[in-house]
This record gives C-alpha cells, sequence and structure tokens, in this order.
C-alpha cells in the first residue's frame, strides 16, 4: 500500500499538471515559477499547493542523474517560505493561518505536504551542497564547484577523444578524485550533498567499467594473481620431485610369537595340574 507520502506526491503531481494544462512540461521552468504571498490565508493554501507541485514534479525531473539539490534549490526555498508564512501570518480577519490551515486540518495534509518536501530534501542533504547566508539566496559551496568544474572538463575530454581516453583524461580523472576525497576529509562527515555522490559514482563507474581505465585496480588484481600462480606451480613442482627421486622403504615384518607360545604351553599346565 502506498504511503501517506507517496499519495501526497501523486496529488501534487496532479495539481501541477492540472495548473500548466495546454502547456508542455519542456516549456515549464520551475526554477522561475514564482508566486507572491499573500496575506489571505485561502491565497496561501492555494501558492502552497502550487509550490508543492512544482517541487515535486522538479524532484521526478532531476531523480536520475541526482541533480536534485541544484536545480530545486529556489523551488524548495519558496515552499518552506510560503509554509512558515502560513505558521506565522494572520488573514484579514485576525484568524492566524495556522489555526485555519493546519490546526483544525484532520488529515494534516498542509503539514504533510511540507514535510514530503522536507524530508526528501534532508535526504538528499542538499544543505551541504551549499552556503546560506542571511537575505541571499543560497549558493553552492566553492569546494561542489570546483568538483562540478572538473567534471564538466572530464566529460569534455571524454566525449572529445575517440582513442587513449585513459591517458588524455587521466589527469581530470585524478583531479577529481583528489579534490572530492580531500573534501571528505576536512569535513569528516559519511553523508554529502547527493548531487555529488552520485556524480562520483557515476564517473567511477564509467572509468573502470565502460572505459577499463581502473590502473590503480589493475595493479593489485595482477600482483595477486601472479603471486598465487607462482605458489601453485612451486607446490606442483615439490611435490613431483618428491614423488620422483623419494623410494619407497618396505620395513621388514617381525613375526609377533607371545601368541604362539601361550598355546603351546595351555597342555603342559594342564597335565602338572592333574599329575
Amino acid at each position: 500500500m502506498f504511503s501517506r507520502f507517496n499519495w501526497f506526491a501523486i496529488m501534487m503531481v496532479m495539481i501541477f499538471c492540472w495548473n500548466s494544462f495546454g502547456h508542455s512540461f519542456d516549456e515549464v521552468d520551475v526554477n522561475l515559477t514564482k508566486v507572491e504571498i499573500s496575506s489571505s490565508c485561502d491565497e496561501m493554501l492555494i501558492t502552497f499547493a502550487t509550490l508543492s507541485g512544482n517541487f515535486t514534479f522538479c524532484a521526478i525531473k532531476n531523480a536520475r542523474p541526482i541533480k536534485l539539490c541544484q536545480d530545486c534549490v529556489s523551488v524548495y526555498i519558496d515552499v518552506k517560505n510560503i509554509y512558515y508564512s502560513i505558521l506565522n501570518i494572520e488573514d484579514m480577519g485576525g484568524d492566524t493561518c495556522r489555526d485555519k490551515l493546519i490546526n483544525l486540518d484532520r488529515l494534516q495534509v498542509v503539514k504533510s505536504g511540507f514535510d514530503y518536501a522536507d524530508k526528501l530534501w534532508s535526504r538528499a542533504f542538499c544543505d551541504s551542497c551549499f552556503v546560506f547566508e542571511d537575505h541571499k539566496q543560497p549558493y553552492l559551496k566553492p569546494v561542489i564547484s570546483q568538483i562540478l568544474n572538473i567534471s564538466s572538463e572530464l566529460n569534455k575530454c571524454i566525449s572529445e577523444t575517440l582513442n587513449d581516453t585513459c591517458k588524455k583524461c587521466e589527469k581530470e580523472y585524478l583531479l577529481l578524485n583528489e579534490v572530492y576525497n580531500n573534501m571528505r576529509a576536512d569535513t569528516g562527515q559519511n553523508n554529502f550533498c547527493m548531487d555529488i555522490v552520485d556524480l562520483m559514482n557515476t564517473t567511477r563507474g564509467n572509468w573502470s567499467g565502460v572505459w577499463g581505465c581502473c590502473n590503480d585496480r589493475k595493479k593489485p588484481e595482477t600482483t595477486f594473481l601472479s603471486i598465487s600462480s607462482g605458489v601453485l606451480v612451486a607446490s606442483l613442482l615439490f611435490y613431483a620431485m618428491l614423488f620422483t627421486f623419494t623410494r619407497k622403504t618396505e620395513h621388514p615384518v617381525i613375526p609377533q610369537k607371545r601368541w604362539k607360545q601361550k598355546f603351546t604351553q595351555r597342555p603342559s599346565t594342564s597335565s602338572s595340574i592333574n599329575s
């Protein structure tokens, strides 16, 4: 059965499709969809529904490869702002929108909608991608921008190289790994921006699997196979020489006479008793 968040995601996509009826999705720029915050609770509810649908569409659109953090940050900030406005703003009648839209909502649709967007953002660790400053749009951390730029240079090198891709593009690949590993070592965190983690996993997989350029794995495997083969051949030669040059020694069998003596002495013992 679908969970509450799954049903909400489907509902948001349907709302977005309805609001975008008559327009192709290719013509929709979800990062440019802005709706002004109104003091009316009902209008804010409609705004929240629209922005939540935009975020859901953006998340699905950027699911593979993962670019949720980079491409959906503006929509997420909009959803977050309108939700906190609902919590804090009063309508024209003096009633708080929190009481009207959240506290009296037995289904908790608005809260579930925000929790869906917020938890998805948190699971992707998108906050670790950006620098957040007051009254400014968040921007990518310098190391994140550096990784993305090096990755673009690597992809450009691979696309323009027909032969010897491993040698010609090795510099960019090694630099990309170095910057990424240094970032992990400096931060000391186990969880990073999912956009970068997915980028590195895909790049490393293609480098070793598609292009066959992973020399750091080939060398240990070759060394291990060489050593194992040498040990196996040496063992076979040892046992072959042992079988060839060793003579089988036969030890003489000494007959046991104690049982024979015991049975031969019984009649004399019995005859002495009778006498």
